[in-house]
């Protein structure tokens, strides 16, 4: 991954060390794995339902990006930041 979407790049100035730990297959499975998580309001179920996973790879994967990045995913602020980020991701794409 050459350039960090919008959404990762949130995670890290929100005092996360993602990309520090993870390898970039990693960090790009957790950054899709919250995408995705957010998109269905949180419901780890329908997420790993879409993914094609395991419920509990989710759960696994969502508390994993929550440690490592220091987000608190019960924040409605961050939130609607990681929302936003991913929103902006999405659009900057489709203009390329």
């Amino acid at each position: 991954m050459a350039q960090l979407c919008d959404a990762a790049s949130y995670l890290l100035r929100s005092g996360g060390q993602l990309c520090l730990v993870y390898r970039t297959e990693r960090l790009a499975e957790l950054l899709e794995t919250l995408r995705v998580y957010l998109n269905c309001c949180h419901n780890a179920a329908t997420a790993a339902k879409q993914m094609n996973v395991h419920r509990n790879t989710v759960d696994y994967r969502i508390e994993r990006a929550c440690l490592l990045s220091g987000l608190d995913l019960k924040d409605e602020e961050t939130q609607f930041r990681l929302l936003l980020s991913y929103r902006i991701d999405d659009y900057l794409r489709r203009m390329e």
